[in-house]
């Protein structure tokens, strides 16, 4: 399992596991939601 928090022009960044993203904030505008980012690291490592 990889994740990746991948910066970008103009404080843009996303936050990446195993190549899919989890988070963009270029696309919403807003900073990740902890919560989700955690139960989705916890999601792929109960498969």
């Amino acid at each position: 399992m990889k994740v990746h928090l991948k910066g970008g022009r103009r404080g843009s960044f996303e936050v990446t596991l195993d190549g899919e993203v989890i988070h963009s904030k270029l696309d919403t505008g807003d900073w990740p939601d902890e919560a989700k980012v955690v139960a989705a690291v916890a999601g792929r490592l109960a498969r």
